[in-house]
């Protein structure tokens, strides 16, 4: 096999590998996904909303760039918490 053909066929596989892995990941991650409540209701059986809010809401949070800023679910990324962080921290302290 001439060299040309060598690069083709190993380009091809390593393609058809990363794929694979990519495949892998996020089937991963559909069968670890958070559970959707069809309806959620208060102790007294009053239903406060229901799984077409919790979407709708979900769909409002990503218009807005939310997702830039952290998950839907609360939990901060390492960059929004350093950010946090640094605006909770008084003005001056440990400038040199």
């Amino acid at each position: 096999m001439n060299t040309t053909r060598r690069l083709w066929v190993g380009l091809g596989l390593l393609l058809a590998v990363a794929f694979a892995v990519l495949l892998a990941m996020g089937w991963e991650l559909y069968l670890k996904a958070p559970p959707m409540p069809e309806r959620v209701v208060a102790a007294n059986g009053q239903q406060l909303y229901s799984r077409a809010d919790i979407e709708l809401g979900r769909r409002v949070w990503q218009s807005i760039g939310g997702q830039q800023l952290g998950s839907i679910l609360g939990a901060w990324s390492a960059g929004g918490a350093g950010l946090e962080r640094r605006l909770a921290a008084p003005r001056g302290v440990g400038a040199a």
